[in-house]
């Protein structure tokens, strides 16, 4: 998946030890997949009263029609993760189209959270290339596209266990 510290080192930039953090000598590479992880398994808070959605003082349910779009609120903002990460927003969004397809179960969860990386996509592509605005639009697409496949998922499950031996 990304590069390894050893193979970053001997790249060409010098030697630097880009991916060892400055204390301790931790790869910090293993934030990435600990950010990733907060978006493919995102974890949801129940205790919320079921198929309720908070909107301000009142409570409300959705719809009828828009029942299958109800989930229960987020424990983690995805813009957070996003801020807190070494990489820009488009390629973690690169990591996470990389890596949700062997996460989500099932074939509609697959294609709806393609459908938000395409939006994603095009929205970022609908604008103009100056740097001021493509730096706050990215910072959007990027948005569209983790909300995107939080909600697509539809909550925390457990990964896949590892293949059994013959």
């Amino acid at each position: 998946c990304g590069m390894h510290v050893v193979q970053a080192a001997s790249s060409g930039d010098g030697g630097s030890l880009k991916g060892w953090s400055a204390i301790g000598g931790k790869d910090c590479s293993l934030f990435l997949f600990r950010a990733l992880g907060k978006i493919l398994y995102c974890k949801r808070d129940s205790s919320g009263g079921g198929d309720v959605v908070r909107l301000s003082s009142r409570t409300r349910t959705l719809p009828v029609h828009l029942k299958e779009h109800e989930r229960d609120p987020l424990l983690t903002k995805p813009e957070d993760v996003l801020d807190q990460t070494d990489l820009s927003s488009d390629m973690f969004v690169l990591y996470l189209h990389q890596n949700y397809i062997g996460i989500f179960d099932d074939l509609e969860q697959i294609v709806r959270g393609a459908e938000y990386l395409s939006d994603a996509a095009v929205l970022g592509h609908m604008w103009s290339d100056s740097s001021s605005e493509k730096g706050v639009l990215q910072s959007y697409c990027s948005s569209v596209a983790c909300r995107g496949l939080m909600h697509s998922s539809g909550g925390w499950h457990r990964p896949p266990p590892p293949p059994s031996g013959p």
